[in-house]
């Protein structure tokens, strides 16, 4: 499957006119002639070919490979600090380009995101001394934007799993495990899963069996993690006033 996933990587950057590079965990997507660059990961790729037909994948890997090429080819290269999201990611991995910085304990990391509809921007090292504004300052905006396009109507409870879980399918579920204790203050805090982008399972710290909840939930947070696009962790974590904590044991109890 590697040799003909590559293959048909390469006929998508050839149909949108953009030069590839891949090594073991990335797709590098260039614009000729311009300094720009746009990444698929392929962790992500290999997993949902796993659970899925070829022509769903075709589908799926075509629409990204064209939102690239429509994001590599847009003349409006400049950062718009309001569009700033944070962006909760894996543990950032060697040699990729974009800033991050670490959280809970190096289980997770943390970037900053441009929205801009169809697509989110991973922010570089270059375009945030390109804003004028501090990291720090871009960071505080980033987090009051998410605030402002979240509201509690966005976490209901779980069908199955007995936790709160985010639904607002917009690519920013995982990420407002940050702001959580924002949305729903809780003396105790809040025990979370992330498993995937689009998923935040949340439980108050002040529920009866918050933590073996949450213990148990991480079976299930693998599952999903193997199964759908933009894994993240299948590990339990709490937000206690705003600081983001990875448990590895009750300590919580």
């Amino acid at each position: 499957m590697p040799d003909s996933l590559h293959q048909l990587l390469h006929q998508l950057a050839s149909k949108y006119d953009l030069e590839i590079h891949i090594d073991e965990d990335l797709a590098q997507l260039n614009a000729p002639s311009k300094a720009k660059t746009a990444q698929l990961d392929l962790v992500t790729i290999r997993r949902l070919i796993q659970h899925a037909e070829g022509p769903d994948i075709r589908i799926w890997l075509e629409a990204r490979v064209k939102m690239a090429a429509q994001a590599l080819s847009s003349k409006a290269s400049i950062v718009q600090p309001h569009l700033l999201l944070p962006h909760v990611r894996p543990m950032r991995r060697a040699g990729e380009p974009h800033w991050s910085e670490p959280l809970a304990h190096n289980q997770l990391s943390v970037a900053l995101v441009e929205d801009r509809g169809e697509t989110l921007r991973l922010l570089q090292p270059m375009q945030i001394v390109q804003t004028g504004h501090s990291i720090h300052h871009l960071k505080e905006m980033a987090h009051e934007h998410l605030f402002r396009i979240t509201s509690p109507i966005h976490l209901v409870k779980h069908p199955s799993h007995g936790c709160l879980h985010c639904v607002a399918r917009d690519g920013h579920s995982a990420s407002r495990a940050l702001i959580a204790h924002q949305i729903i203050p809780d003396p105790a805090g809040l025990l979370f899963l992330i498993p995937s982008r689009d998923q935040l399972w949340l439980i108050p710290g002040s529920m009866p069996g918050a933590f073996d909840l949450g213990w148990a939930l991480r079976a299930a947070a693998t599952q999903h993690a193997q199964t759908h696009p933009y894994p993240i962790s299948a590990e339990l974590f709490a937000n206690r006033q705003g600081q983001i904590h990875h448990l590895t044991g009750p300590e919580w109890a």
